[in-house]
């Protein structure tokens, strides 16, 4: 789509607006940069994303409070409305999120005649999930039942005096609509391992299927993206959408253009994410957790049935994992020669050009095949759980059973997925 006159006297004036309306001068600089950013985007199609220039990057350097903000909105606002795209703008740090949304974006809404709206895009994880707050308020009222398995994974039960009429608290306020279930919007800050134990991720949730799905606050935040003009991320949320393939929390990346800004922080980002690791002592204590979980599981599902064999050859992968990881560490210990970083008061071993010694090689190559078949057994079990919510078929496990047992089982997959990924 090249840039139609129209689009550039929209841009144009858009600037000429916020001059006038602010009483600043145009800086050659700015000006260039929404020339340059005006460019770029008009050289991509409007039907399949793709550009008809060569494919490549604009990137812009300037300093700090030189106006880098408003002029990327400037010129990119117009040009994604007309190929019907969504803005998506990803920052490295909230404090850069909140001033967007609170002061730069409503600072261009007023100082020009320019109509668009925006929202701010977070995690699921910043959400409260309303069917592990309630499973939380029957676990503290019935602390020897082992009917509820979700917290599991959450160690030690939090004791301290109140809890139980705090989580009353976010429920009652939840429901009267005081709350709208985003952690950072309640009125103090909420510790980490208590705010664990009433969120969830994409692999717990049962999505449409949960019996809180019409009030569920992290979809009822999903709306609002469907409706903006302009979704403001961060490079973490970004990175985790196209981990999922993209569109699983943010926009199609098809339909969206991106800008990221504070962009120099997108490597370290792109290689924390995606980078694997595995402690191995720490995953040998995660497979006795998985142990326990399956052995408290067992009850609820009827012998001979594919979830009850599914449980059994679980445990047989999972022993096998222990035995290889056992394997592995012993390896590691013995002939390995670590180094000793005292800046960072580890001990760290980097192998020559990225070459395993045969013997280390062989032991990642088994544990590759022993995870990858407790991974698929996992996945067995997590499908027939998910399986039972569909009521139009008769299934073997009953609805209550796997309400309670899925985010446990999907919980436990997701962690042995990244674990393959390193293998």
């Amino acid at each position: 789509m090249a840039l139609t006159d129209e689009i550039k006297q929209s841009i144009q004036q858009g600037y000429r607006d916020v001059l006038a309306g602010k009483d600043i001068r145009a800086r050659y600089g700015q000006r260039l940069m929404i020339a340059e950013i005006a460019r770029y985007m008009g050289d991509i199609t409007e039907n399949d994303g793709q550009r008809t220039s060569p494919a490549s990057a604009c990137v812009v350097e300037a300093g700090t409070g030189t106006g880098k903000t408003l002029a990327y909105l400037i010129a990119a606002i117009p040009v994604a409305k007309a190929l019907g795209k969504t803005l998506v703008i990803s920052t490295a740090t909230v404090a850069l999120q909140d001033q967007i949304v609170l002061k730069d974006l409503p600072d261009l809404k007023k100082h020009s005649k320019m109509d668009f709206n925006w929202t701010l895009a977070k995690g699921r994880g910043r959400y409260l999930c309303m069917s592990r707050l309630e499973a939380r308020l029957h676990d503290e009222g019935n602390t020897d039942s082992d009917t509820m398995p979700l917290f599991l994974l959450d160690g030690p039960k939090n004791e301290e005096p109140g809890t139980r009429a705090f989580f009353e608290e976010m429920l009652a306020s939840y429901g009267s609509r005081e709350w709208d279930g985003d952690r950072d919007h309640w009125p103090e800050q909420i510790p980490d391992d208590v705010w664990r134990q009433v969120t969830t991720d994409h692999r717990q949730c049962t999505n449409r299927h949960c019996s809180y799905f019409d009030s569920c606050a992290f979809f009822d935040a999903r709306k609002d993206l469907d409706d903006a003009d302009i979704v403001v991320a961060n490079h973490d949320l970004v990175l985790a959408d196209l981990a999922l393939g993209g569109g699983a929390i943010l926009p199609e990346p098809e339909n969206a253009l991106y800008i990221f800004d504070e962009a120099h922080h997108l490597p370290d980002k792109a290689l924390n994410h995606f980078a694997a690791s595995l402690p191995i002592n720490a995953t040998r204590q995660w497979l006795k957790q998985l142990s326990q979980a399956l052995v408290k599981m067992q009850p609820y599902l009827a012998a001979g049935t594919q979830a009850a064999k599914s449980l059994d050859r679980i445990s047989s992968a999972s022993r096998e994992v222990d035995l290889v990881l056992n394997r592995v560490y012993e390896e590691a210990e013995q002939n390995t020669g670590w180094e000793f970083n005292e800046e960072r008061r580890t001990a760290q071993w980097r192998y020559p050009e990225g070459e395993l010694p045969e013997a280390v090689a062989e032991f990642a190559a088994e544990s590759r095949i022993a995870t990858a078949n407790m991974v698929r057994q996992l996945g067995v079990l997590a499908d027939e759980l998910q399986g039972a919510f569909d009521e139009r078929k008769e299934h073997e496990i009953d609805r209550e059973t796997a309400e309670a047992w899925y985010p446990v089982i999907g919980s436990f997959h997701a962690r042995a997925e990244d674990q393959l990924r390193l293998w």
